[in-house]
């Protein structure tokens, strides 16, 4: 069973000195890899090249990545944080974790990556609930109605 696992961002709750040493530490250095922040043609390339997107967070309440993991029609794994929930269905477009913990978030993994059907089945869902909801044209749309009533 190979995977690879890229972490792309910047440092948060833990350094990048920090974060190579328990990769180094936990012998996964053929896997795991830290690539810091990504933007524009850079960042789309490893959304191209992914098969599952991982979110856990307790801090977001809209994160916008998750809409891009939608546009490139990705499982998601995220947490029951803010409007997380909007954007992931759970077991309809991915998993929501009620809590970010290593045990729910790797069944979670496993769960997806024993099963390429539903990877493909979920990120087809990924992919039309953004252009249901997510796409430029519907978000003004919506935004104008919003205003109307308003």
């Amino acid at each position: 069973f190979a995977y690879s696992c890229d972490f792309i961002g910047d440092e948060g709750d833990i350094s990048k000195t920090d974060f190579e040493k328990i990769v180094n530490d936990l012998n996964l250095n053929h896997s795991v890899n830290y690539h810091g922040k990504k933007y524009g043609i850079e960042k789309n390339l490893f959304f191209i090249n992914a098969d599952i997107f991982i979110h856990p967070t307790s801090e977001d309440c809209f994160p916008i990545v998750l809409l891009e993991a939608l546009k490139f029609s990705l499982p998601i794994i995220s947490t029951n944080v803010g409007a997380i929930q909007d954007i992931v269905i759970d077991n309809y477009n991915g998993y929501v974790l009620k809590n970010i913990d290593s045990i729910s978030l790797a069944k979670s993994i496993i769960s997806l990556s024993l099963n390429p059907k539903l990877i493909d089945q979920m990120g087809c869902n990924s992919n039309k609930l953004f252009k249901e909801k997510y796409q430029q044209k519907v978000f003004e749309n919506n935004f104008i109605n919003i205003l109307k009533i308003i």
